[in-house]
Order: structure tokens, then C-alpha cells, then sequence
């Protein structure tokens, strides 16, 4: 199913029984507005905690950032959200990390009640799906994206500062927990 059916099908803070999301990861449809959505709801369920790692946000052209797929490689217009964060929400910790084939946004310092981006949702729409890759290539595409080197010790120092909660590592250790039963618990049954 869509994300969009998902989330409007589940109720995140009962699923996670109000405990703030520590990671979350968006990727799917190519589009920025799809992302966008994406953002929009999983940062209702985040904390100034919680990392967003966004796929495909580095494209390498016009082909491979573009709307359409023309071409095996393509990351779509997910670039879009990145540019439009750094400008709409200068709040957040955004920075592109360049492994290939497609980089992969952090984003920290979540709000989960900023309504920024939904109350601006069609506005910003309209803005960046008009806005050209040519725009990025400005030769400051890096700066644009904050872009910096993929490499395991850039990646941790992004993420090093904020430890996953306890809450979630005591829920993490009782789920292992009943998992390891059940084969015990279908056995005696």
C-alpha cells in the first residue's frame, strides 16, 4: 500500500505506544511531494531525538533527477525536499551524504508540532516542482544540499550526539524476548 494510505489507516502514536520514533526512513515514489507527505507525518511521532534518513537525494543530472524515469539510474526529484527543508525549516539539522548511487539525507532536530510544512504543503509544492535540477547547478550543488563525504566516521559524527532511548531498547529486549518463545509456545500448544 501507499504511505498515504498507511498512515491514514494507522495511528503511529498507538503503535508505538507514544514513544517517539529514534529512526525513521523515507523512500519511495521518486517524488519530492511523496517525501514531503512522508515527513510531514512521521515528524508528528518524532522527537528533537529522532534521525529521518531520506534515500535519493543527490541526483548526479537532470536525467537522473528528474520527474520521469528515462534511464535505468534515477533518484527522481527527492533533491526537492532537501532544498526546501534548509529553506522552510532552517531549524533542522539537514546534510546530504554522498554514498552512491543516490545519496542519503540526515535530517535531526525534529518538531512534532511544527506545522510549517503542512500549512504551507501546497504552496511548497507548487514552488519546488517548478524549481529545475539546472538550479542546483550552480556549481554549488554541495552547499545548496550541505553535502558532505559519505564516509563511515562523516556518517557517525552525524549521528554520535543523540543515544536511542531506553524506553526503546528495554521494548526492543521484550519483543526479542516473546519472539524467542513463540516457537517454544507453538510447540507446547
Amino acid at each position: 500500500m501507499t504511505s498515504d494510505d498507511f498512515f491514514a489507516q494507522n495511528d503511529l502514536a498507538r503503535a508505538f505506544d507514544g514513544v517517539p520514533l529514534d529512526l525513521a526512513s523515507i523512500d519511495g515514489m521518486h517524488h519530492f511531494e511523496y517525501a514531503l507527505r512522508d515527513f510531514i507525518t512521521l515528524e508528528k511521532a518524532s522527537d528533537p531525538d529522532t534521525t529521518f534518513l531520506i534515500h535519493d537525494c543527490l541526483p548526479h543530472d537532470e536525467q537522473h533527477a528528474s520527474r520521469e524515469r528515462t534511464a535505468h539510474r534515477w533518484a527522481g526529484d527527492v533533491w526537492r525536499l532537501i532544498v526546501l527543508l534548509r529553506a522552510w525549516r532552517p531549524n533542522l539539522a539537514v546534510t546530504v551524504v554522498d554514498p552512491a548511487p543516490s545519496g542519503l539525507g540526515i535530517v535531526r532536530g525534529l518538531d512534532p508540532i511544527s506545522s510549517v510544512l503542512s500549512d504551507h504543503y501546497d504552496e511548497i509544492v507548487t514552488e519546488y516542482r517548478a524549481m529545475p535540477c539546472g538550479d542546483l547547478d550552480d556549481g554549488a550543488m554541495d552547499e545548496h544540499l550541505n553535502r558532505v563525504a559519505g564516509t563511515w566516521p562523516t556518517v557517525l559524527a552525524l549521528l554520535s550526539d543523540k543515544p536511542f532511548r531506553a524506553a526503546n531498547v528495554e521494548r526492543l529486549k521484550a519483543e526479542r524476548a516473546l519472539m524467542a518463545l513463540g516457537p517454544a509456545i507453538g510447540r507446547a500448544a
